[in-house]
């Protein structure tokens, strides 16, 4: 595909936004497409993993020398990409394509399971699954596949799969009755923690895997990670997502502490992984529990995420929001609008939601050097002060989703998909097709963050009861 040249109608657009705030009528697809390009160039400006001596499909980071919040970790290359993939989806501006397909697969890894050497030591699951969902949104919009000698999107992702599937089943993962832990080696700090948006985005693969292979495995086995999910309690009977618990023994009195302590705070992209992946099970498999736990978890985000119809970060936006937490509201944005496009029945609630909080979005672009950089704290209408990638991909997520309905629809290997999958890719002695009946020891679970996400949630979570 190709992006749609602007029309008359745009051309202020264009005109106003080479020179300061970006300026969208949402009443027309063509002004949002003109301003989600304006802000994926922004986005795309962070990156410099095409250059001589940078990373392959890396931003800038991992930790910051300069004292500067502009450096990132790996896992949010990833998800840049992810953005990107679905900004091409919903646009059909292919400008970019070239770079995503040089990312990704820059940073597949010598097995091909994004679990490269150069970060394999400190790799958490969440980090890992972040590519591994990326690759399959190539899979589910027909994204250019890359050369038959390269690694292709749907194997990539069933690496990813295989390999925390193994992690479930090889006695590393008794402790709370099953679930990832948040690291992938014991010996790494944040070991004994387990969180949501590791097993979440694990039981949102397993979903979306088994919708496009049509193989029933992977959704036997996210039907036993939400289950999951929901007896540790990271899922409540109110609906709400919490962030993790830790599994280790408790400083005080010695006790493991086996996920009893919940954390209670709560952000977006663990609500909106699980909701997502509750609207494929719904669609693959039409049973209506998953419709009610769908409509539920989208009640409850929207209440929570969207006070007053525009995106909220509750847990540190009154605060300082750590790197990661300032890309979350992307992933909501477009998790949410996936979901509609599963369960239609959400979308008379769920849309006008989203186009509410989009346009707060573009009141924030503002700022940078260009006049019209985001900002991240939407319910303010101004510009923060802050300019990052992350930023730029909350709103481009924001813009981009807005265009569904024109958008071609997500496909399957019996719907028109392209993409090669390998079934034994990664963990080689693994085949879905393959596995033994599923048993308890089989659950699945728990979450994510990074360690300075949870250490500064908690702080924003004290600071919130004086």
């Amino acid at each position: 595909m190709h992006f749609v040249a602007p029309t008359l109608a745009c051309l202020s657009l264009l005109v106003g936004g080479s020179n300061g705030a970006l300026d969208v009528d949402f009443s027309s697809k063509d002004s949002i497409k003109q301003a989600a390009k304006l802000v994926a160039a922004d986005l795309m400006s962070f990156y410099k993993g095409d250059q001589p001596g940078m990373l392959p499909g890396m931003l800038p980071g991992p930790a910051s020398t300069t004292g500067q919040r502009d450096l990132y970790f790996w896992w949010q290359s990833g998800a840049m990409w992810g953005t990107m993939i679905d900004y091409w989806h919903y646009t059909g501006d292919d400008t970019y394509n070239d770079k995503v397909i040089f990312g990704l697969q820059g940073q597949s890894g010598e097995n091909h399971d994004f679990n490269p050497g150069n970060w394999s030591l400190q790799m958490g699951n969440d980090d890992q699954a972040f590519w591994g969902m990326a690759s399959l949104g190539a899979a589910e919009t027909k994204f250019k596949d890359p050369p038959a000698k390269d690694p292709q999107w749907l194997a990539l992702t069933q690496a990813v799969w295989n390999e925390q599937q193994k992690r479930l089943t090889t006695g590393f993962e008794k402790d709370c009755n099953g679930g990832l832990h948040w690291q992938v080696f014991p010996g790494n700090q944040g070991y004994d923690y387990k969180n949501t948006i590791s097993n979440g985005a694990f039981f949102n693969m397993g979903a979306r895997l088994a919708m496009y292979t049509d193989n029933k495995t992977y959704a036997e086995i996210a039907t036993q990670s939400w289950d999951w999910l929901q007896g540790v309690g990271f899922v409540d009977k109110d609906w709400n997502v919490y962030d993790g618990a830790n599994t280790g023994p408790d400083t005080q009195t010695g006790k493991e502490r086996n996920c009893t302590n919940i954390n209670p705070l709560q952000y977006s992209y663990n609500a909106a992984v699980v909701l997502q992946g509750a609207a494929v099970m719904y669609k693959y498999t039409k049973d209506d529990i998953w419709k009610t736990r769908v409509e539920n978890l989208t009640k409850r985000t929207l209440e929570f995420f969207f006070p007053n119809g525009t995106a909220y970060e509750p847990t540190c936006e009154h605060a300082l929001c750590t790197m990661d937490a300032t890309s979350f509201k992307g992933y909501l944005h477009r998790w949410l609008g996936y979901a509609v496009q599963m369960v239609p029945s959400i979308k008379d609630t769920a849309f006008p939601i989203l186009t509410s909080s989009a346009k707060a979005a573009v009141k924030t672009c503002t700022g940078g050097p260009n006049g019209r950089m985001c900002g991240f704290r939407w319910s303010t209408g101004a510009f923060d002060g802050e300019v990052g990638a992350g930023q730029q991909m909350n709103v481009l997520g924001a813009l981009s989703v807005l265009l569904m309905e024109d958008a071609p629809p997500l496909v399957t290997n019996s719907t028109g998909g392209t993409s090669q999958g390998n079934p034994n890719a990664g963990a080689k002695d693994r085949n879905p097709t393959e596995l033994r009946d599923i048993t308890q020891g089989d659950k699945v679970g728990a979450g994510f963050v990074t360690l300075f996400l949870l250490l500064a949630g908690i702080g924003c979570y004290l600071w919130m009861d004086f």
